[in-house]
């Protein structure tokens, strides 16, 4: 198995929300240290924000779409859904 490379970190955090956290800690049977519960929370906030530019380019996109535009992209659309329908069918 091979170990992630870590870098360090020092950040300061309300009181309560520390005693919050050690109780969060308390409660799971793995036991994970505060590191682990941050680096856990950083990263679903880190995906939440790409998935936020994802949705806000999408919908940039959509809406720079032409009227003429339009029918071409709904037959992209259709062609990318049976596409997927046959390999989910697989």
């Amino acid at each position: 198995m091979t170990r992630e490379m870590r870098g360090r970190v020092t950040v300061s955090v309300r009181a309560d929300l520390l005693r919050r956290l050690d109780r969060l800690r308390a409660a799971r049977p793995d036991r994970p240290s505060r590191s682990r519960l941050v680096e856990e929370a950083l990263q679903r906030w880190y995906e939440e924000q790409v998935r936020v530019e994802v949705e806000k380019a999408t919908e940039a996109y959509y809406r720079s779409l032409t009227d003429e535009d339009r029918p071409e992209d709904a037959e992209w659309a259709e062609i990318a859904t049976g596409a997927v329908k046959t390999i989910w069918e697989e």
